[in-house]
């Protein structure tokens, strides 16, 4: 996986887990960037890496096959599987994503305090209901490309997910626009609130609960390229 993965992700992966929160858990949450309550934000794939797949995809995309839209919300983007890297999405669900939501949403995750507190509680009521620190046993990955010309925004919606991993791949010279835009949870009093935006940053990924809703603001200039 050093090939691919972050050199400091990958050495936290491969610590044992200790009680109390202690080993793999702590070294996760030191290289975490807590965002929000209930978003983190963490370096995850090389800038080698992401620049090799975002070519592997514009590749396979001009071959002229037939290409299957990644779900009815994202038109412009390739399904990991038709790509033939359906083992990558396996080991990035079962040796990344399942440690990283332990790590972050499980009973020794990291809380917010001050006036984000009560918010933070339900944040881990969300992640429990959802069985998020328990998670993953099955995954949908995929690309999306946002551009003006094409796809550019993404409209707030949730995710049919426990948890979600977002990593950007591309973000060509002079991006503007684009940001990643957090609302409130699904069925929540606050899910048309906003709540944060990011920035996105190629390699790092963004992990959030599924219900949690978001979206993507327009791109103005430029284009970006993710890995869900």
């Amino acid at each position: 996986e050093t090939l691919w993965l972050h050199s400091a992700l990958a050495a936290a992966l491969r610590l044992p887990v200790q009680p109390a929160g202690g080993g793999r858990h702590a070294a996760i949450r030191a290289l975490v960037t807590p965002e929000g309550p209930g978003v983190f934000s963490v370096p995850l794939l090389r800038p080698e890496f992401c620049r090799l797949l975002a070519e592997e995809i514009a590749h396979f995309e001009a071959s002229g096959r037939r290409v299957t839209v990644p779900n009815s919300m994202n038109d412009h983007g390739v399904v990991l599987e038709e790509l033939g890297m359906g083992s990558f999405a396996t080991r990035l669900r079962r040796d990344v994503l399942s440690p990283l939501a332990a790590a972050l949403y499980g009973r020794t995750a990291p809380r917010s305090n001050g006036t984000a507190a009560a918010w933070a509680e339900d944040v881990l009521e969300e992640s429990w209901n959802l069985g998020a620190p328990d998670c993953c046993d099955e995954h949908h990955a995929f690309t999306v490309k946002y551009e003006p010309a094409a796809q550019s925004a993404l409209d707030m919606h949730h995710d049919d997910s426990d948890v979600t991993l977002n990593v950007c791949i591309a973000a060509g010279s002079g991006l503007s626009g684009s940001s990643l835009v957090f609302c409130g949870f699904f069925g929540h009093a606050d899910h048309r609130q906003h709540r944060l935006s990011l920035q996105p940053a190629v390699g790092r990924a963004v992990v959030h609960l599924g219900t949690h809703r978001h979206g993507v603001e327009p791109v103005m200039q430029g284009a970006r390229q993710s890995l869900i």
